[in-house]
């Protein structure tokens, strides 16, 4: 709504418009179309499948009024083809995530590792709990977001002495933890194509994962 009231006040006009996130985001297209005098409206859509026909039905519904729409997941791409301009366009890796040494990879420290987003789509808990289930063997958490409090909780609560959990930190400092790492387990519930499985890949880690989204095709 903001981005509405701005655009009206400024009287700027465009010729492409780029829409990122939702049938929420979306819906506003044609609106911001006419008042920007816009001749192009392009959605880029990173999400899976909704759940339930009502959002569904409104998901198609936006992207109709779409010139172009970019998936970067595989099976919401498959799904959405059909009643829009579609174009599968999944997530890059930085270049610094390539290995040009491979002694780079000899010193490995952790069993298994994971990155992501704290929230619950993410079913960290499902990660924890094969670290409490293997205490021979040494987990990495790294990360942040809505769930840090509550996982670094459930964290001391279990006193899990094999698991770091090393919160947020940079793409250098997390390709140095991947190249220390044997491997790379993914538990995510709801996902487009997570760029942290390519990055994982990209420094030779095999991926153990959760079957969703377009996940099997890259692998």
């Amino acid at each position: 709504f903001l981005v509405i009231v701005y655009l009206l006040i400024r009287r700027k006009k465009y010729d492409v418009i780029h829409l990122h996130g939702d049938w929420s985001s979306f819906i506003f297209g044609p609106f911001i179309k006419k008042i920007t005098t816009a001749k192009v409206i392009a959605t880029t859509y990173h999400g899976s499948l909704n759940s339930g026909i009502i959002k569904k039905c409104l998901l198609i519904f936006s992207l109709k009024k779409s010139n172009v729409c970019f998936f970067n997941g595989y099976e919401v791409f498959s799904a959405m083809r059909g009643c829009c301009n579609a174009i599968f366009q999944p997530s890059g890796v930085n270049s610094i995530f390539r290995i040009s040494d491979l002694s780079e990879l000899n010193n490995k420290i952790y069993d298994v590792v994971t990155v992501a987003y704290f929230r619950p789509e993410k079913n960290l808990y499902t990660f924890l709990n094969v670290a409490k289930a293997l205490p021979q063997y040494t987990f990495c958490l790294i990360g942040y977001g809505p769930q840090s409090q509550e996982i670094d909780n459930y964290i001391k609560k279990q006193k899990m002495k094999n698991l770091l959990n090393l919160g947020k930190l940079t793409q250098l400092q997390i390709k140095d933890i991947l190249k220390q790492s044997k491997i790379f387990l993914f538990t995510s519930l709801k996902e487009g194509t997570p760029t942290v499985l390519m990055e994982a890949m990209s420094v030779g880690l095999p991926i153990v994962s959760s079957d969703v989204s377009g996940i099997k095709y890259f692998i």
